[in-house]
């Protein structure tokens, strides 16, 4: 008999699978309780990692208690970049910014800003990879 964790892994990989998003889903279980990794794969725009986020926040049982669904304690939703999209991350943000005012540290978070969508430049960013 299958875990609450293992039983929402397979939902939620079926699920996004479906929706043509690739995906990699694995539970854990311990004593404390249980857990989802969703590990997003090849450059997810932040628009689909929100909605996976939105999507498996139901199998989470903090945020609202079901029967009709299995949930685990922890739930973690990360996305994975490819090399050459945080190389053009990172270039678009040197020439947007310049070096000249910024540490090299204040550099990467602007890089990892655009392409997880919270930076300001994370539109602009993205629309400049639709034109190329």
């Amino acid at each position: 008999m299958r875990t609450e964790a293992a039983r929402a892994a397979a939902t939620i990989r079926k699920k996004l699978r479906e929706m043509g998003i690739n995906v990699r889903v694995t539970s854990s279980n311990y004593s404390g309780g249980s857990s989802l990794r969703v590990a997003l794969l090849n450059d997810p725009l932040p628009n689909v990692v929100e909605e996976v986020e939105s999507y498996c926040n139901q199998f989470k049982c903090g945020t609202r208690l079901r029967d009709d669904i299995p949930q685990v304690q922890y739930l973690f939703v990360e996305a994975t970049y490819s090399v050459e999209l945080t190389l053009a991350a990172s270039e678009f943000i040197r020439s947007e910014l310049g070096t000249e005012k910024y540490t090299e540290f204040d550099l990467k978070l602007e890089t990892l800003g655009a392409l997880c969508g919270s930076g300001d430049l994370s539109e602009q960013f993205y629309a400049s990879r639709e034109v190329s």
